[in-house]
């Protein structure tokens, strides 16, 4: 049975998402050679990494395949946007930011990274989906591979873990995609 073509994003979360890219992408760089032959596969990461820490080296994925979504420091939060981070996040939770920034396992946490970052998110999903479903993409990798476009819609597949504290941005990071396939799409 031949093989079909449809374009796809591959969305990991947190440390556990991007080495789940990074195998997803060894193996088809095995099967395929270069991943110039298939510009229809996308491969985007989203990280919490303090601003002037070195992001853990990901050897497997460009540079450019991954955003880090890093925290602010707690007395920004009181000043800014108070109450809107408040309507979801326990007054507590806030002021237990650690002094290092990081997330440290917690979701609220983590989800707080996601909302001072969203529309960025958005905006870079949004991005791959319309350069995944490009038709120039999909004729390229169609001559290339020998395989027939299933459908211009693309598939998108996240790899996360719900149990660290980046799973805090999972759901979120969901939303993004709905709304942007909605864009795609329509």
């Amino acid at each position: 049975m031949p093989g079909v073509l449809r374009p796809t994003l591959l969305v990991g979360i947190g440390s556990f998402g991007i080495k789940s890219l990074e195998q997803i992408r060894g193996r088809l760089l095995d099967r395929l050679g270069s991943l110039e032959h298939v510009p229809c596969i996308r491969f985007l990461a989203f990280d919490s990494v303090p601003e002037g820490a070195e992001m853990p080296q990901a050897t497997g994925l460009e540079p450019d395949h991954i955003v880090n979504l890093p925290l602010q420091a707690p007395n920004t939060y009181r000043r800014k946007q108070i109450e809107q981070v408040l309507e979801w996040l326990p007054r507590e939770k806030l002021y237990s930011i650690p002094r290092g920034l990081t997330v440290d396992g917690n979701r609220a946490i983590g989800r707080l990274a996601f909302c001072d970052h969203s529309m960025r998110v958005l905006t870079r999903i949004r991005n791959e989906l319309i350069a995944a479903s490009h038709p120039d993409a999909l004729a390229l990798a169609s001559d290339k591979t020998g395989l027939t476009v299933l459908t211009r819609t693309p598939a998108v597949h996240v790899l996360a873990s719900a149990t660290g504290g980046t799973g805090g941005m999972l759901i979120d990071v969901g939303y993004c995609i709905r709304r942007a396939m909605d864009k795609v799409e329509g």
